[in-house]
């Protein structure tokens, strides 16, 4: 859940980071230490949620930990995957909607196909 969380982040929140740095790169916001703190602050939450996901779902699959840190490191992970692998089911579900009815055809076809399949297995079983 971590990886897939951390994987699906990094993807969606990559071309923020270069929108961020164009943004709050030109003269307004060039000055000060207003701009620093801001661009750490917005480095840190585009890198450093997905990197929680990751190394804490690494973690849990190879260092040695007592069951009461292994709880409290997977619900980190959990916490930080949560809404990523939601917006992964609605983008998988804006994916599958349109299919919809081309599959609704396809299960009909199967059956049909299935049934005339039986129906010829039976007869010629018959004639032997």
């Amino acid at each position: 859940m971590g990886l897939i969380g951390a994987a699906y982040q990094a993807w969606r929140l990559a071309p923020w980071t270069l929108i961020v740095w164009g943004l709050f790169a030109g003269p307004p916001w060039g000055e000060g230490s207003s701009r620093i703190i801001y661009l750490a602050l917005a480095t840190f939450t585009l890198v450093g949620v997905p990197a929680v996901s990751a190394a804490g779902a690494i973690s849990l699959l190879t260092l040695r930990m007592t069951e009461d840190h292994r709880g409290i490191l997977a619900f980190f992970v959990m916490i930080s995957a949560i809404l990523p692998l939601i917006f992964l089911a609605f983008d998988m579900l804006n994916f599958i909607l349109p299919l919809l009815p081309l599959l609704g055809i396809a299960m009909v076809l199967t059956v049909l196909l299935w049934m005339g399949v039986r129906a010829l297995r039976g007869k010629s079983s018959l004639e032997s």
